[in-house]
């Protein structure tokens, strides 16, 4: 037996198991589970890149230059997450037309989307226009840059609060979510399928087979999102101090912490696929607000001493309650849970479809 034929064994075993175990409905399992493998591969091998940084400055120079590293690691992510937006466009209207049978203009939607991304960088124009295509791909892709924004400006308070801990805080954080970012690419494989899955099926007029997708690939996701968190959780000793950190028991705090999260942003992130393939893409923009806004940073505000001050529009404020950080761990679980019950929820009112309808790509053309 070939190489090939044993990893398609391998890969076709996991959504099997939890088939015969009455999880999953074998068939879009397998599917969903298909599309993910490469999203998970291409994202793990991103992220293993970003952790060797952490790893070698963490052993050659210490938890500062973690904090340090992890600082201006948030510059790179207003961009980063900024052409993620226009990319979840893409998928959204290409998987819709070619769930459809609308080839010739899926191609066209890619070429725009590229041309787009050219003229956003640099002043140049596209030969081949499609106002249509153009306006659903723009009309999907603005919550979704929103979202990003908001996700990447709340980074900068939140690490603030942690910086008032200390060193050790920011960095033992930095560790945990690099660690997180690792041990949930599943979730970002599945919101790629779930996306793709629910934009083909509403492209060829089949909402409820899509609704199915949606709710198949969130349980796929879960599955295998919670083997992740046992092995986070019960590792996270070894995973701390193969970084060189010399507070081991914080940074092993914020890795089970962040064990704890991965079933919230699992849901959420799927969920959030879902909804971006049938092209709904503003209710995980108010998610991301509620979740970062509403539950983060007011939780992780009464970590602050008591007498300390905030300058905010001119007003002194003191938010903080001196609660450490027990009020931090419970807004990180927070902001990740409240995400995955706005995303959830809009799903489960089944008002997407009628977004899909509306935007006249695919079978409603």
């Amino acid at each position: 037996m070939g190489v090939r034929a044993t990893v398609r064994r391998l890969l076709d075993w996991f959504p099997a198991v939890l088939a015969r175990l009455g999880l999953v409905e074998r068939v879009k399992a397998t599917e969903a589970f298909d599309l993910a493998v490469p999203v998970m591969v291409t994202g793990g091998l991103r992220v293993l890149l970003r952790m060797a940084d952490f790893l070698f400055v963490g052993i050659a120079l210490g938890d500062a230059a973690i904090a340090g590293l992890e600082l201006g690691f948030q510059y790179y992510f207003i961009g980063f997450g900024l052409s993620l937006a226009l990319t979840s466009g893409t998928i959204s209207v290409v998987s819709r037309l070619q769930g459809a049978g609308e080839r010739a203009r899926a191609n066209l939607a890619v070429k725009q989307s590229l041309w787009l991304s050219l003229a956003v960088s640099l002043p140049l124009g596209g030969q081949q226009f499609d106002g249509g295509l153009l306006r659903e791909i723009v009309r999907v892709a603005t919550p979704l840059t929103g979202m990003r924004l908001l996700q990447s400006t709340a980074r900068f308070p939140f690490l603030f609060i942690l910086g008032v801990l200390g060193t050790p805080a920011v960095a033992a954080y930095a560790i945990g979510r690099r660690v997180m970012l690792l041990a949930l690419m599943p979730a970002w494989g599945y919101s790629t399928a779930a996306s793709t899955l629910v934009g083909q099926s509403l492209g060829a007029g089949d909402e409820d087979g899509a609704n199915e997708y949606g709710w198949q690939t969130l349980r796929l996701g879960l599955a295998t999102q919670l083997l992740a968190a046992g092995v986070l959780v019960l590792a996270a000793r070894p995973i701390a101090t193969a970084f060189g950190t010399e507070h081991v028991a914080l940074t092993v705090d914020f890795i089970r912490v962040f064990g704890l999260a991965t079933a919230g942003f699992s849901a959420s992130r799927t969920m959030r696929g879902s909804l971006r393939g049938a092209g709904d893409t503003r209710w995980p923009l108010y998610g991301t607000f509620l979740g970062s806004y509403v539950v983060r940073l007011p939780l992780a505000a009464l970590t602050l001493p008591t007498a300390f001050t905030v300058s905010v529009a001119g007003l002194s404020l003191a938010p903080g309650m001196g609660l450490g950080y027990p009020a931090i761990f419970l807004a990180i679980i927070g902001d990740f849970y409240t995400k995955a019950a706005v995303n959830t929820g809009r799903f489960w009112t089944g008002r997407w479809k009628a977004v899909a309808r509306r935007a006249g790509v695919g079978a409603s053309d």
